[in-house]
């Protein structure tokens, strides 16, 4: 069964009375006349009034909207998901973020070479104001058709930030895809977005090696027939000489950039577009390992779930710094930029976090830049003793699990499902369970859900996947253990046909897919093993005759 089942190892148990969770639970108390022993029973509240907990969110933080919800949530049917959050209100998701405009450093960017980049608020502000005005002059508008989406194929660079909440300020959709894919796996999900624009890098550099861009962008941009442009930005000088007409619609960055001014040189103003709340703003990929991927929709109210997650139970503040290593194209690179409104800095790591250059390393970075919080695959930490672990998923705009800084915390365990949030694990029959493996669900709505998921007619696709194994609610297809003495969670992996081997997720046709083409093999099959505690994922194959 795994050694989630033995006697939890005590790592964290301390006690801060200063906490924004603790004044948050000061506040409800006293306002709802409640008396909260532990943060079981505030949770507990939170879920069972969850439209008066997300009301409260939405004021904690300010929302800026130009006109006022009519009402918190309103039900429009008999799913989890049929619902509308805040209907009535009109707001802009780029507007929220860019609240802040001082000198303050809004954002480090980092790559293996120790090349580093500082940009401000201000500067921030700025940036974002010039690529809305070039895509504005593109054609891009609001709205899921051609002319509202905008893409990247870059790595994790501020070039991308920028054109992000320019295409949310405009109220255009946001996608992309990983820029160390494949050719097929680029185009084909490019061919489903359908951009107007993209926004790609000419190369990356991942574990010391470069990986140049440029063959992929030929065929890629061949391959759309509603591309306007392809904006190839430069990480090099070198890059300014090459010949790029082969790439169709193509032109760099610096020049796109001057179509957005006026004749004098002036920049026009920043139009935030208000939307509702349920508007479209970002579509991120599933990793398509139970069949093509998913490219999953979500709305603008999404930042309200994660400033939950950084400020509550996170206890991050103004001047904070938080870490991400990874670019574009997967919803983790989205998941800090609503931060940007609590005036965090964004530091963006481009590079691969296990790389190693002398004293080079990824302790160094975290030390010297004085990180508060970091995103970073597990495997590069396997075998210590991390104090805090939390977990989410590419279809929830917010984490499933958090922090609660004042409860104790144990080894291998997430310690507590977020507020608002109603987790359970659900056994065979739909019975909720604890000490025993079974499905995780939630079931009480939450803004964090996606809206939809791109080009699944009738939403067919969505129901089939996440709504009709347990009526009623979201099942995420994730296997999992709740401790009974702890009520600590362990998410064990998938609960479907996807294996995972160091913490990469994939499944037996991605395998066949890659071999499919070796002539020399009669038959194969791969499956996967528990050993050692992990999983591991094990390829048999059989030759054709006369073959050693």
């Amino acid at each position: 069964m795994g050694s989630f089942i033995t006697e939890p190892k005590l790592i964290w148990d301390k006690k801060n009375p200063n906490l924004q969770m603790e004044q948050l639970k000061k506040m409800i108390q006293e306002k709802y006349s409640q008396k909260f022993d532990s943060y079981w029973d505030f949770h507990k509240w939170t879920v069972e009034n969850f439209v008066d907990f997300w009301k409260e969110m939405w004021h904690h933080f300010d929302v800026i909207a130009s006109k006022p919800y009519e009402t918190v949530y309103r039900k429009t049917g008999n799913g989890i998901l049929d619902c509308e959050w805040f209907p009535g209100a009109a707001l802009n998701y780029a507007e929220n973020l860019l609240r802040i405009r001082d000198d303050r450093i809004a954002i480090i960017v980092l790559d293996e070479d120790q090349n580093e980049d500082q940009v401000t608020f201000a500067e921030l502000f700025e940036e974002v104001k010039l690529y809305a005005a070039a895509f504005r002059k593109h054609g891009v508008t609001i709205g899921d058709r051609v002319a509202g989406k905008c893409c990247a194929y870059i790595s994790n660079s501020k070039q991308a930030l920028f054109a992000m909440l320019a295409a949310t300020s405009i109220g255009a959709i946001w996608s992309g895809a990983l820029p160390y894919y494949g050719l097929r796996a680029v185009c084909s999900i490019m061919q489903k977005i359908d951009p107007k624009i993209i926004i790609a890098g000419d190369r990356a550099k991942d574990y010391g090696e470069e990986f140049v861009f440029f063959d992929k962008l030929v065929p890629m941009a061949e391959s759309l027939p509603n591309l306007v442009k392809i904006v190839i930005v430069p990480s090099k000088e070198e890059t300014l000489s090459k010949d790029i007409s082969k790439i169709r619609n193509s032109m760099f960055l610096k020049d796109f950039l001057e179509t957005g001014k006026e004749a004098d040189g002036t920049v026009p103003d920043l139009v935030f577009e208000q939307l509702p709340t349920n508007h479209p703003i970002t579509i991120n990929f599933t990793s398509g390992t139970t069949g093509n991927p998913k490219g999953v929709v979500h709305s603008a109210v999404t930042f309200i779930s994660l400033l939950r997650d950084y400020v509550f139970h996170l206890d991050l503040k103004s001047g904070d710094r938080v870490y991400n290593d990874t670019p574009p194209g997967w919803t983790v690179w989205d998941y800090e930029l609503p931060t940007l409104s609590l005036g965090i800095t964004q530091f963006l790591y481009n590079g691969c976090p296990v790389y190693k250059k002398g004293d080079f390393n990824i302790w160094k970075i975290l030390s010297e830049y004085k990180i508060s919080y970091a995103f970073i695959s597990t495997t590069c930490f396997d075998g210590l003793e991390i104090e805090k672990v939390l977990c989410g998923a590419t279809e929830m705009f917010g984490d499933f699990t958090g922090f609660d800084y004042n409860l104790p915390s144990y080894l291998g365990e997430c310690q507590v499902p977020t507020l608002g949030l109603d987790f359970q694990c659900f056994d065979e029959n739909g019975k909720s369970v604890l000490g025993q493996r079974g499905e995780v669900v939630i079931a009480t709505p939450v803004p964090s859900l996606p809206i939809y998921l791109w080009g699944d007619k009738d939403n067919k696709r969505l129901r089939d996947t996440y709504l009709t194994k347990f009526e009623g609610v979201w099942c995420q297809n994730d296997e999992c253990w709740i401790n009974p003495k702890t009520r600590g969670i362990v998410v064990i992996g998938r609960s479907d046909d996807t294996m995972k081997q160091y913490d990469d997720l994939l499944s037996s046709s991605d395998i066949y897919f890659a071999i499919d083409c070796v002539e020399e093999l009669q038959d194969y099959i791969c499956v996967s093993q528990i050993w050692e505690e992990d999983e591991r994922v094990i390829l048999f194959v059989k030759l054709k005759k006369d073959l050693v």
